[in-house]
């Protein structure tokens, strides 16, 4: 005889089961139960809409599987949707957390970026992980933060393409927002982090204008964790890359001037 911990297939309360008898019953609302089926299959009972609906484990896994295809097919608010409803039946799923997080690449605007809610998702997933998965887990929310960041530039860049305006200083915030939320020993320990973190700063030293890239410690703190050489690399490019555009700027500026004076003389 051995007792076994599972949940009434009726009400859903946790109870004890002789896996040795054939039956059982509930001894919270005296439902007549099938051992094994209680066994092998956790009902739980949630609302949605108004309408109870009691789900199986395998309805959870199903929801879940449902969500990774709709991230592969990037689409956010589909995977989101399921994703949802596996956390209001299953609130410590790390995986269900992870993908959260993940669909947030696919809805953020640049008016919405859900910042907050990217983070929030990212230290659940952590924090459920189970011990033997967390570093891997945090490994992944960690490269998340980063790609992110790099989506939100990249956005913000063809925003100001299409000619509509943004608030440069908000978005710079956010990106490193996303940054500050990976320990700084993580950050001096993962070499692929720093790579990742470099060509960020790469993105975010194009996007902006030198007074919002240098201004207060925005720099230090995109910086931070980083190894000397790294930082010295990304503000050597930086440097080049306006001397560049100062260059590609005179050229303009000649050439508009050298027509304006043909123009003159013929007239």
């Amino acid at each position: 005889m051995a007792l076994v911990a599972t949940r009434c297939t009726q009400c859903g309360a946790n109870i004890t089961v002789d896996d040795s008898m054939e039956k059982g019953l509930c001894e919270f609302c005296g439902t007549e139960f099938i051992t094994q089926k209680v066994v092998n299959h956790t009902h739980v009972t949630k609302n949605f809409a108004g309408a109870t609906i009691n789900m199986v484990r395998d309805d959870i896994d199903n929801l879940l599987k449902i969500a990774e295809k709709s991230l592969k097919a990037k689409d956010g608010p589909g995977a989101m949707e399921r994703l949802d409803k596996v956390l209001e039946i299953e609130p410590t799923s790390a995986k269900a957390w992870l993908m959260k997080m993940q669909s947030y690449e696919f809805i953020i605007e640049i008016n919405n970026l859900r910042i907050q809610k990217i983070i929030q998702s990212g230290e659940y997933a952590i924090q459920y992980a189970a011990q033997e998965d967390k570093a891997k887990i945090e490994g992944m929310v960690y490269h998340l933060y980063i790609s992110i960041g790099r989506q939100i530039i990249n956005l913000a860049l063809q925003t100001l393409r299409s000619g509509a305006d943004i608030d440069a200083q908000l978005i710079c915030e956010n990106v490193i927002t996303l940054k500050e939320g990976i320990p700084l020993a993580i950050v001096r320990s993962n070499n692929q982090l720093q790579l990742d973190i470099k060509e960020l700063a790469i993105h975010f030293g194009v996007f902006t204008p030198n007074p919002l890239f240098y201004k207060g410690n925005r720099i230090e703190r995109l910086f931070d964790g980083l190894p000397e050489s790294m930082k010295s690399e990304i503000l050597s490019r930086k440097r080049k890359s306006n001397r560049i555009g100062c260059i590609i700027g005179v050229i303009f500026l000649i050439i508009v001037l050298g027509i304006a004076y043909l123009i003159g003389m013929h007239f």
